[in-house]
């Protein structure tokens, strides 16, 4: 069943279909490092609401676009969106969705700014019941919880999901392509030459435009969609070898620096932090 309100317009563009080739699940045990098919995408153009949203997948992948980055998030890692922040959203794969919304007088205690934070058991369970309503608006009974949604949010741990995006269009084309083949090892000067760009020249611009050197930005795109290889069911070598990983000891320990946790430890760590 797929939790999406129907309420209001506001909420939902017009969606279109496309077709994206960066993160393929596994399929039958195993996954393929190169050449991965497509899979089709929905889209829903710019947009922003007059309350909080707070979104998630319980399958499939959610792409978020918000002021210059972006956020890719695998099955049960929410999104939250504050009142009146326009974002476009790409919804990757057979997805299940929930979404909520949240009245003004919830949002005070949420974030200002868009984060990502782990599904945890009790705000999987409480979503069902309040799915179809701006929470803090509705029955005595959903208003409470509301109170408890909105509590559990102040508790979990924030999880890096985010990318900086530049505006330059030829860094634009090398990003995109990057996303479609996280498996690339093309070297810098190469990357530099397929956008017309001396190798120097290219790295003091995507540091400028994203504040990220180009390996840097790559490194967070692989684990981001690493992620999403794990969730799905996919072996720890499995997920290195399709986002670029010769090695998945190197895979690992890189993981380990940007989580804090092992691969295999992360879906299961209470409030996705550390400890």
């Amino acid at each position: 069943m797929t939790y999406f309100p129907e309420k209001s317009p506001e909420r939902l563009a017009p969606a279109r279909t496309f077709a994206f080739a960066g993160i393929r699940p596994s399929v039958s045990g195993s996954v393929a490092r190169t050449r991965a098919p497509q899979v089709f995408e929905t889209e829903y153009e710019a947009h922003a609401h007059t309350y909080g949203q707070l979104l998630f997948a319980r399958s499939g992948v959610l792409v978020l676009d918000v002021a210059g980055t972006r956020w890719i998030a695998p099955p049960m890692r929410a999104i939250w969106i504050p009142p009146q922040v326009v974002h476009a959203l790409r919804v990757v794969g057979n997805a299940e969705l929930c979404s909520l919304y949240f009245g003004a007088t919830l949002c005070v205690s949420l974030p200002w700014q868009v984060c990502a934070v782990k599904v945890s058991p009790l705000l999987r369970e409480l979503a069902p019941r309040v799915y179809d309503e701006i929470l803090d608006s509705g029955t005595p009974g959903e208003n409470a919880c509301a109170v408890l949604i909105a509590q559990e949010l102040q508790m979990l741990s924030q999880t890096p999901l985010s990318l900086p995006m530049p505006e330059d269009r030829r860094l634009v084309k090398l990003c995109e392509r990057l996303q479609r083949e996280p498996h690339c090892e093309q070297p810098l000067d190469s990357l530099a030459r397929d956008v017309a760009l001396s190798p120097r020249h290219l790295a003091r611009l995507f540091r400028s435009e994203t504040g990220m050197s180009v390996a840097a930005w790559r490194q967070q795109l692989r684990m981001s969609m690493s992620l999403v290889l794990l969730a799905s069911g996919g072996r720890v070598t499995q997920a290195a070898h399709q986002v670029g990983y010769r090695s998945a000891t190197t895979y690992a320990a890189t993981f380990r620096r940007t989580f804090g946790v092992s691969p295999s430890q992360y879906f299961d760590t209470p409030n996705g932090s550390p400890g």
